[in-house]
């Protein structure tokens, strides 16, 4: 094969990636479009869509330097819907239909309470390790182990999580244990290194036992 052969057959490679690389970047700018601006709202369900979404960290919000991404509060938002539509509310006369007008301005408020919250649990956990607070998966299995006594047995734990809100176990530590963790834990360190509160703590041990 000649050096001239060679040379196109380089530069066709390298056109096909170009044009690859090129064609890739439209592609998650017109996903980009697709979840920010709400005039596509009606796209975000389509099944391309949220497998890109689960795939690329879109964020919905930055804290400092920590980013939530899209899926994350996608995800949440999917549990709470599981959450509704798995209840019996017949027995109430609550109809849950998220496809309605109202339905679909609930999941709009729902969407924003879980937003807020995920942006609480970020800055939570960034000042938590600011102060040495460091959760390991050895520590957080231990809380959830303590959990699941508290729950009743794993089993019923897991087929609970999975059918009301379609997690898995590993969900429920992420979404729930963790973030309950990081905020005890630094609630706690903050009153330890708060003097006004031990002085306020000792007074009242005092008066108890006045």
């Amino acid at each position: 094969m000649s050096k001239a052969i060679k040379k196109i057959k380089k530069v066709r490679l390298a056109t096909i990636l170009e044009v690859g690389l090129i064609f890739l970047a439209l592609y998650l700018i017109l996903v980009g479009i697709v979840i920010y601006y709400p005039w596509f709202s009606s796209l975000k369900k389509n099944k391309i869509v949220e497998t890109t979404v689960q795939y690329i960290p879109y964020p919905v919000a930055v804290v400092g330097t920590h980013f939530i991404p899209f899926s994350q509060l996608s995800n949440e938002l999917l549990a709470v819907k599981n959450f509704y539509q798995n209840q019996d509310f017949s027995k109430s006369g609550m109809r849950v239909d998220f496809s309605t007008l109202d339905g679909r301005k609930r999941i709009k408020i729902k969407e924003k309470n879980i937003l807020e919250k995920l942006i609480d649990n970020t800055v939570i956990e960034v000042e938590a390790k600011k102060r040495g607070i460091n959760l390991t998966p050895d520590i957080i299995d231990e809380e959830v182990d303590r959990k699941l006594k508290e729950y009743g047995t794993g089993d019923y734990l897991r087929k609970n999580l999975k059918r009301l809100y379609g997690w898995s176990l590993k969900d429920f530590k992420k979404n729930i244990v963790e973030p309950d963790m990081y905020r005890t834990l630094l609630l706690a360190k903050i009153r330890a290194d708060d003097p006004s509160y031990a002085v306020a703590k000792k007074k009242i041990e005092k008066a108890q036992m006045e």
